[in-house]
């Protein structure tokens, strides 16, 4: 039994191979109209280069602390540097990507391109007419599969400058609501695809990754994007930080005037009222110079606060360390018209066998619905 089951799938494979090759003609055609199109899609599909830079994130909070300690401990003051070691991970730094204020300064970032000596705002780039290179499997792709969408957009004639949805009034309490136009949304989008971020935790480095239609442009995007990563990054970690300095200086501040003013009062008290001997005029003293001396203490305290968080705000900015800095790519990434045209071919040649098996089941379904039954036979007869 299992004999004959052998024999009969090495008839039907035999059956299957003849087949493909008494139509091998037919098939050749096939793969050959594929590979055209594989040709016309490998050459007119637009360049890509890719630039990408390796680094890793760290804090200044572990030597500067210490040394800016002793300094102060030499000059009579003590600084309490003690706080929390928290750091923002780099899990997070995707996140920050998609950041509504992050994405709108990105765009708004001037880039270098080529034919033009002055760099070009990436929001302009992508929505100045002047600034399209003519793509013609682009346009293809736009007026084909993309044609219900032009018909729908102009259709409704919407206000691409306007937010996408309207929004709310709100109240200063409540807080601002951010949006991005139908233009803004279009460009967010496509930076998103140009620009990755992967991280590895088990070496504790990140990839930034950034693809351009040119490598000058790739490298700068992707050197645009570090830094505003680094400035979102630390103003995240230092926000407590600066808003503590911000107070105690105001208040350092508040209280060197009220001890200058002090003095200057126990000043004029001594200057005019020297070679008086009254009692009353020595308990007045005493008391302007106990004022003085208190405005003093306050002042030095808050002026030692004062210093220990400038301190905290440098130690808590967060530093990238270049394990592999952006460079200018030489070769580009997209197109491989080399791996595209066998992939046409391929599935050329898939569909030229399945046309083939196709055709053959086609035909045996129409025979089946067209043969005449016994029953019809034997009337007939």
């Amino acid at each position: 039994m299992e004999m004959d089951n052998e024999m009969e799938n090495e008839l039907d494979l035999m059956e299957i191979l003849r087949k493909f090759w008494d139509k091998r003609i037919l098939i050749i055609k096939i793969a050959v109209v594929f590979m055209v199109i594989g040709l016309f899609v490998a050459l007119f599909s637009p360049k890509q280069f890719t630039a990408e830079r390796v680094f890793v994130p760290q804090t200044g909070k572990s030597t500067s602390a210490s040394r800016y300690a002793g300094l102060a401990a030499m000059a009579g003051i003590s600084l309490d540097m003690g706080g929390s070691d928290a750091t923002i991970s780099p899990m997070v730094y995707p996140h920050i990507l998609k950041n509504v204020d992050f994405q709108k300064e990105l765009m708004h970032t001037p880039i270098h391109f080529e034919g033009y000596n002055e760099p070009i705002e990436l929001y302009d780039y992508y929505t100045d007419k002047k600034y399209h290179k003519f793509n013609l499997l682009g346009a293809i792709k736009k007026y084909t599969i993309g044609l219900p969408g032009v018909i729908l957009t102009a259709v409704r004639g919407d206000d691409e400058d306007k937010p996408a949805k309207p929004l709310p009034e709100v109240d200063e309490e409540s807080g601002r609501l951010n949006a991005l136009t139908v233009k803004e949304d279009r460009i967010a989008k496509t930076l998103s695809k140009s620009i990755s971020l992967s991280v590895d935790q088990k070496q504790g480095y990140v990839t930034l990754t950034a693809n351009m239609s040119e490598a000058v442009a790739a490298a700068e995007l992707c050197n645009s994007t570090y830094n505003l990563l680094k400035k979102y990054v630390s103003s995240y970690k230092t926000v407590k930080a600066q808003s503590d300095l911000e107070f105690v200086e105001a208040q350092c501040e508040q209280a060197k005037r009220d001890y200058e003013e002090k003095q200057s009062r126990y000043a004029s008290y001594v200057d005019s009222h020297r070679g008086v001997s009254t009692a009353s005029a020595a308990v007045e003293q005493q008391r302007l110079e106990a004022d003085m001396q208190l405005a003093q203490q306050l002042y030095s305290e808050l002026a030692k606060n004062a210093m220990t968080s400038r301190i905290k705000v440098k130690e808590e900015t967060v530093s990238f360390s270049d394990l592999a800095p952006a460079k200018v790519p030489i070769q580009k990434t997209k197109p491989k018209r080399a791996t595209i045209l066998v992939i046409w071919t391929f599935l050329g040649i898939c569909a030229g066998c399945g046309w083939v098996f196709a055709k053959d089941w086609w035909r045996e379904q129409k025979g089946k619905f067209t043969s005449k039954s016994p029953k019809e036979d034997q009337r007939q007869e």
